[in-house]
C-alpha cells in the first residue's frame, strides 16, 4: 500500500513539474531589420534639444544605440517648453509577447556598455487609464565598458515613478501589466556627461530566479546588514560592497528624479 502511494505521489510530482512555466522567456532580439523596427528611438530634439540617437545593426546579430548627449538647445524658444535637456533612448512599440509574465521575476539583457549609467524603464497600465498610465518602474543598467555581458535586473530592485517623480509607497511590480520596456540616458552632468555614447544590444529576456538564488540573495542582504551593525555603519566584505553599490544606485536614481523635476 505504501509503495503504491509513493508511486502515485511520484507520478503526480512529475505531472506538476511539466505544468510549470519555463524558467526564461525571450522577449527581444536585435538580429534583423524587423527586430529593429519594433523600437522607437527618441531624443530631446523632439522638444527643442540637441541630443541625437540612432539604432543600427553593429553585426549580423547585434545592434548599437549610439549618438550624442547634449545640453544645448537648438531652438531658443524651447526654453519655455523644455525644463531639462540631455535625454535620449529607445522604447519598444508593443507589449511583451509572453503567455504568463507573472511567472517571472527578473529582466535579463545582454549588452555591451560604454560605462555610462543607463536607465531601464518598464511601463505598466493601471485600472484607471489602462495603457495610457504614467506608472513607470525604473532601474539603473550598469555594465563593464567594452565587454558583452548578461545583466540581471530583479524586479524587486526597480523603483516606481509617476510622471518622473518617485512614488514613496510600498508597491510591487506586476509583470502581467507591463505595456512597454525601454532604455534611456538622462540626468545632470554628474550622471551623464555631454558627449558620445554607444550601447551594444543583443537580446532581452524574462527569467524566473530559482529558490536557491533567492535564498542566496536574501542571505547576502542579511550578511551585509549584520556587517553594517557590527562595523558601526561601514559595509564589509564582497556582499557588503554589493549592497553599498545598490544603495548608492538608489540615491543616484533619486538625484535623477530631482534633476528631472
Amino acid at each position: 500500500m505504501f509503495k503504491r502511494l509513493a508511486q502515485e505521489g511520484s507520478r503526480y510530482l512529475q505531472q506538476v513539474r511539466h505544468l510549470q512555466p519555463p524558467s526564461e522567456q525571450l522577449l527581444y532580439r536585435f538580429a534583423s531589420a524587423p527586430d529593429l523596427d519594433r523600437w522607437r528611438v527618441f531624443t530631446d530634439s523632439e522638444w527643442g534639444g540637441s541630443s541625437t540617437a540612432t539604432l543600427a545593426h553593429a553585426t549580423a546579430d547585434t545592434a548599437v544605440l549610439s549618438g550624442q548627449i547634449s545640453r544645448e538647445l537648438q531652438d531658443p524658444e524651447a526654453k519655455g517648453r523644455l525644463i531639462r535637456s540631455g535625454l535620449c533612448g529607445l522604447v519598444c512599440k508593443e507589449p511583451p509577447d509572453a503567455e504568463d509574465l507573472d511567472a517571472f521575476d527578473q529582466l535579463v539583457v545582454r549588452i555591451k556598455s560604454d560605462g555610462r549609467k543607463y536607465i531601464v524603464n518598464v511601463r505598466e497600465d493601471n485600472w484607471v487609464v489602462g495603457d495610457q498610465s504614467h506608472d513607470i518602474w525604473q532601474s539603473f543598467l550598469f555594465g563593464r565598458p567594452g565587454e558583452w555581458q548578461e545583466v540581471v535586473l530583479p524586479f524587486s530592485r526597480f523603483l516606481l515613478t509617476w510622471k518622473g517623480k518617485l512614488v514613496e509607497t510600498k508597491s510591487r511590480m506586476s509583470p502581467q501589466r507591463i505595456t512597454s520596456i525601454g532604455i534611456a540616458l538622462a540626468g545632470g552632468d554628474a550622471l551623464q556627461p555631454q558627449g558620445p555614447f554607444s550601447l551594444g544590444l543583443d537580446w532581452g529576456a524574462l527569467h524566473r530566479a530559482s529558490l536557491a538564488n533567492k535564498v542566496q540573495e536574501l542571505s547576502g542582504t542579511l550578511t551585509a546588514y549584520l556587517f553594517t551593525k557590527q562595523s558601526g555603519g561601514a559595509l564589509l566584505g564582497q556582499r557588503g560592497a554589493y549592497c553599498s553599490k545598490y544603495r548608492s544606485s538608489s540615491d543616484e536614481m533619486r538625484n535623477l528624479w530631482q534633476w528631472a523635476n
